[in-house]
């Protein structure tokens, strides 16, 4: 069966579904769905170079398809009695919150900023994109090490993810700037020591998806204010990723348009292909290693082997098993007009971990999981409209939509964001 054919027939029968259970059309799950099915349409559709999709990858995107749709569901059967934290609460917690946080931290990433800045101007980008994620040997050319890289992604970068999912609520629906003039200072600082183009990409997203939500579900009054600010600033957040993605043809004066365009394109396609390559590579994690819930909760295992490795340098986890397997650079068959190669890693999509870790099974567990979720969160908003879980389920929206790239949960700041969430809820319930 066509694959296009058969992934839009799965979108429809689940919007058609969705829409007898719950009575109302636009929901997280739908935007997730839409995702992963254009983007995957467009890799099995196009031809910029890539190799053609094998069964295995079919059938692991057909299986997240169908358990992810099934999973968003299922709440129309199963009633949860969710705590419901008041939205005057959290709005105090969160101001507490930024104040303290910005005092301690804005000043060491405008520090951080300065030394990548250095970087940047005695290289090229590239070159300094490249020293600052590649490095070689145990020094850091901004951090130091890697354990202060840690600590600067739990304490500075999982702040601000939370602080996300709440900055653009207060600004759209109250006009409230101080949360996210902050946010956003604190991301862009923090992006640059980097140089990289995901959070932001990320944050750009997450302002759409609110803005989205608000709007379709009336929460807020659109003035024009409102509606230019939030224009602005998404413009500003898009042309950092796609400045972000010309810089990295600087320094070669026959790039052209097409490259720029086929960059982006493989940007969000190539994951499925360095999916589908390991799934085919007898050496591969996927066929020679199972993590048994390791590889999807990685980003837990960072600080836990940096601390064990203060007492035993030797400690080898399964993370340092198969981490470096994403980290090789593969030829894909891609090239730019003059001929020079597109060279592609890391990207392995959020399938790679849950299929590591279970095998088919865990594609079919975890994106049920992730459907379930994202669909009582959003269901429970829809109840009672409290901010806590219009957040909640914006973070499950951003990871599901990210996971198409590197996943989530490879990075500690995802749990240390989570983390906040959860003792946010705690803290005010025990305050009410």
């Amino acid at each position: 069966m066509n694959p296009l054919f058969l992934s839009c027939s799965i979108l429809v029968v689940f919007t058609v579904l969705y829409y007898s259970l719950f009575k109302h059309f636009w929901s997280p799950s739908l935007l997730v769905l839409i995702w992963w099915v254009f983007w995957f349409s467009v890799t099995v559709s196009t031809d910029i170079g890539f190799p053609k999709p094998s069964n295995a990858l079919l059938f692991s995107f057909y299986a997240f398809l169908f358990f992810f749709s099934l999973g968003s569901l299922l709440p129309a059967f199963l009633h949860f009695t969710l705590p419901v934290p008041n939205n005057d609460c959290l709005l105090n917690f969160n101001n507490t919150m930024i104040r303290v946080w910005s005092v301690i931290s804005l000043p060491v990433l405008f520090y951080f900023w300065r030394k990548a800045a250095r970087v940047l101007y005695e290289d090229s980008f590239l070159g300094g994109r490249n020293a600052l994620i590649d490095f070689e040997g145990s020094t850091h050319p901004v951090f130091g090490s890697s354990f202060i890289r840690n600590v600067v992604e739990v304490f500075m970068a999982g702040p601000l993810l939370y602080f996300s999912l709440f900055a653009f609520v207060y600004l759209i629906r109250d006009s409230r700037v101080l949360l996210s003039s902050v946010t956003c200072l604190g991301i862009y600082l923090y992006q640059s020591t980097e140089l990289g183009r995901s959070q932001i990409y990320r944050t750009a997203l997450l302002l759409f998806a609110v803005f989205f939500f608000l709007w379709i579900y009336r929460k807020f009054v659109l003035s024009t204010k409102k509606l230019f600010l939030v224009l602005l600033v998404s413009l500003v957040f898009f042309c950092y990723v796609f400045s972000s993605t010309m810089s990295r043809f600087k320094n070669n004066p026959s790039a052209s348009w097409t490259d720029v365009a086929t960059e982006l394109q493989s940007y969000h396609t190539v994951g499925f292909i360095l999916y589908d390559l390991a799934l085919n590579d007898p050496n591969s994690p996927l066929n020679t290693e199972i993590g048994f819930g390791r590889a999807t909760f990685s980003g837990l295992w960072f600080p836990v082997t940096q601390v064990i490795r203060m007492f035993d340098k030797t400690y080898i986890s399964f993370l340092d098993e198969w981490y470096p397997y994403t980290a090789i650079s593969h030829d894909l068959g891609i090239r730019t007009e003059s001929g020079k190669e597109f060279l592609f890693n890391a990207y392995y999509t959020m399938l790679f971990p849950f299929f590591l870790d279970f095998r088919y099974p865990g594609i079919c567990f975890f994106s049920l999981l992730l459907g379930f979720s994202t669909s009582t969160c959003f269901l429970n908003w829809r109840k009672t409209f409290f901010d806590f879980w219009f957040v909640t389920f914006m973070l499950l929206l951003v990871f599901c939509i990210m996971n198409i790239f590197q996943p989530l949960t490879q990075r500690v700041y995802f749990f240390a964001a989570s983390f906040l969430l959860v003792f946010s809820l705690f803290r005010i319930k025990k305050a009410q």
